[in-house]
């Protein structure tokens, strides 16, 4: 009985220290900075956008544009650009992220008449972008809107749809994130308590799980992004009066061995392993039925010359692989006429 009323007080203040951890500044402690934003995120804040005006390349609708929405031309060509950190540009400055350099280049061969604003930021997914694009969207007066679909990271989507719909787990965040945000990432380390994750989450318990085993697997797991893709496109033509096309972001370990040699999230994951293929065969055997193009940015980087085009550190692209992403999204827009007649060609 004492023991039993030891651990009792045991697991207690373990949660009471983690509930302060969680939610309390204590320095810039790198491993504590991403704790506490992961029970922001659970507890406040699942959208977890832009903070407008935090920088001058963050506007009032928190959407990363110097160009504020009253600016924007009807008469005007405007492309809003959903997704997060590969769209967001994490690492580029304002001017060499793909949004940026894609306006560029299509008002090179169009003239000054087109505009893409750049609506991604760090850690969002399908289901957020959704949300983002139904709250603000309207107010770019987009003639097309795009998705970039990071092609591994399916995960956010399941996440956050949890916590929306307070499933699981996820209904007892406002009294404990920081201790569910803490379970959470310790079932993650482990294969064995796989299991036990997915009964208590209802999500797989690696975060690159679509590329690390069979379609068939992950198949159920991927219907929450399907879904979102699906509302973006039905609001963005039956709302917005726009068009609506996905676009497939590559990791580089789908298409190489040499890129990012020292990322940060390389242990997770085989480099040109067996599976990393697997998310672009859903789309590949489903084009067909899906109400919306798809365009796929993997043979640009596949057949690419210019190396490196990540960073050596990170995922994400560098100013070269931004301007490879926008090069083959420009052509690709054009290819698939979604661009009004007359545009040229790059």
């Amino acid at each position: 009985r004492t023991a039993g009323l030891i651990l009792l007080i045991t697991l207690a203040l373990c949660v009471a220290v983690l509930e302060v951890l969680g939610q309390t500044r204590l320095g810039d402690i790198q491993p504590l900075i991403y704790f506490r934003a992961l029970t922001h995120i659970v507890k406040v804040d699942v959208d977890h956008r832009n903070t407008p005006g935090l920088n001058p390349g963050i506007n009032s609708d928190g959407i990363r544009s110097l160009r504020e929405a009253p600016g924007v031309k009807r008469s005007d060509f405007n492309i809003v650009f959903l997704g997060d950190s590969f769209v967001y540009g994490k690492g580029l400055n304002y001017y060499k992220t793909v949004p940026y350099q894609l306006e560029e280049l299509l008002r090179a061969e169009s003239g000054p008449a087109i505009s893409v604003f750049n609506f991604g930021w760090i850690s969002s997914s399908p289901v957020l972008s959704r949300r983002l694009l139904e709250d603000v969207g309207h107010k770019y007066q987009p003639d097309l809107v795009l998705l970039g679909l990071d092609m591994t990271d399916f995960r956010d989507d399941l996440l956050y749809s949890n916590i929306l719909n307070g499933k699981k787990m996820f209904r007892l965040k406002k009294f404990f994130p920081a201790s569910l945000v803490a379970l959470d990432l310790f079932l993650e380390k482990s294969r064995v308590l796989s299991p036990v994750r997915k009964a208590l989450f209802g999500v797989p318990a690696e975060r690159f799980f679509p590329t690390n085993q069979p379609l068939a697997e992950s198949r159920p797991y991927l219907e929450t992004t399907l879904e979102a893709l699906e509302g973006i496109r039905d609001y963005s033509v039956d709302e917005l009066d726009a068009d609506f096309a996905l676009v497939l972001f590559p990791r580089n370990y789908q298409y190489s061995e040499v890129e990012s040699p020292n990322s940060w999230e390389r242990e997770l994951y085989e480099p040109l392993g067996p599976y990393v293929l697997e998310p672009f065969r859903l789309f590949s055997e489903s084009a067909d039925e899906l109400p919306y193009p798809v365009l796929s940015l993997l043979e640009a980087f596949r057949a690419t010359e210019v190396h490196p085009h990540c960073f050596h550190d990170d995922p994400h692209w560098n100013v070269a692989g931004a301007a490879l992403a926008a090069r083959a999204i420009g052509e690709q827009i054009r290819q698939a006429g979604l661009l009004s007649p007359g545009d040229g060609s790059l």
